[in-house]
């Protein structure tokens, strides 16, 4: 087959050629919709469902809920673990070491200020 006739055949679509690709653009459409739509379904009738269910899994989103624990119950789920407060203790006491010395440092700078060399 000839350059000329496979051109040809590239730029002038049988018939048959072109039901193809209108078929295909028809699916393709279709597809992005239902995609839409199923996203759509999906989020709003599993997921939020599963989510604001009272009794489910995830009842710790609902207000309600959180509302009717005690105080206990809210410093047993909220509380950190036992080496996350010890290295908080230890960060702060070094925060209060820094703070203190940069204090001392800026009363010396202070003090020094009007020294001269001589």
């Amino acid at each position: 087959m000839g350059h000329s006739k496979l051109l040809f055949q590239h730029f002038h679509h049988s018939s048959e050629g072109n039901m193809i690709h209108d078929v295909h653009d028809v699916i393709k459409v279709y597809y992005e919709l239902s995609l839409e739509a199923f996203i759509r379904y999906v989020t709003n009738d599993i997921v939020e469902d599963f989510v604001s269910y009272s009794k489910g899994p995830l009842m710790g989103l609902s207000t309600d809920w959180v509302f009717m624990l005690s105080e206990e119950e809210v410093e047993k789920m909220a509380r950190e673990n036992e080496e996350t407060l010890n290295k908080r203790a230890h960060l702060d006491s070094v925060i209060d070491k820094l703070k203190a010395a940069h204090e001392i440092a800026e009363k010396a700078r202070v003090q020094t200020r009007g020294l001269v060399d001589t």
